[in-house]
């Protein structure tokens, strides 16, 4: 479960980078508290960066470091190679079973 929390917030701070935690608390409908754990885990391991709001001392913006663009780049390499498998499923003969992206707000 940690990874793909992990992966919910690389994706979504790259789609909409900088964001606030808020902003991404409510992108992702999950508590502040929640946002910030896993944000301060992925300061820790070098892949976000919190930075104070110039506008609002309070407000914390976020946004990837290039070890968080190069694991958004594998994700999208992940997702290109289960599109083309998803190809051969659909083909006949094929399993049919994968239905969707992992892009899909109903999947993350």
């Amino acid at each position: 479960m940690k990874m793909l929390n992990w992966m919910k917030i690389i994706i979504e701070i790259n789609h909409n980078e900088p964001k606030t935690m808020s902003e991404l608390a409510r992108q992702l409908n999950i508590t502040n508290n929640c946002v910030s754990h896993i944000t301060d885990e992925l300061v820790k391991e070098g892949v976000i960066l919190k930075e104070t709001s110039p506008m609002s001392k309070s407000s914390i913006k976020l946004s990837l470091t290039p070890k968080g663009d190069a694991i958004y780049t594998n994700l999208v390499n992940i997702q290109k190679t289960l599109e083309k498998q998803e190809e051969k499923f659909d083909q006949p003969g094929g399993c049919g079973m994968w239905n969707g992206s992992i892009w899909d707000e109903q999947q993350i």
